[in-house]
């Protein structure tokens, strides 16, 4: 009979609210945004990305638009800009733009 008792599936979100909301954690991500945002500016000073101030030309343009930053679990650190030539399918989750 024990062998139909599963674990149910958000039996950690109070574990994983704990860690991510600890100094540790905060501290972590904080300089995680600091690089991301460095490399942001410097891809936008090197005219590969959209510019807020080319929106005269409008979201029509065809440079990226997004930088995206994952950790996969198994396959380390992926970094694209969406669209972009290395990746030229949307890397983004379909929830953000619903």
């Amino acid at each position: 009979m024990n062998d139909k008792i599963v674990q149910h599936p958000r039996r950690d979100m109070k574990l994983e609210r704990d860690i991510t909301r600890s100094p540790e954690a905060q501290a972590l991500q904080d300089a995680i945004a600091r690089a991301v945002s460095a490399y942001a500016d410097y891809l936008e000073r090197s005219g590969l990305v959209f510019n807020e101030s080319d929106n005269a030309i409008g979201w029509c343009d065809d440079r990226p638009k997004s930088l995206v930053v994952r950790w996969e679990s198994n396959q380390g650190m992926v970094i694209t800009l969406d669209c972009g030539s290395d990746h030229p399918e949307p890397s983004h989750p379909d929830e953000f733009f619903r």
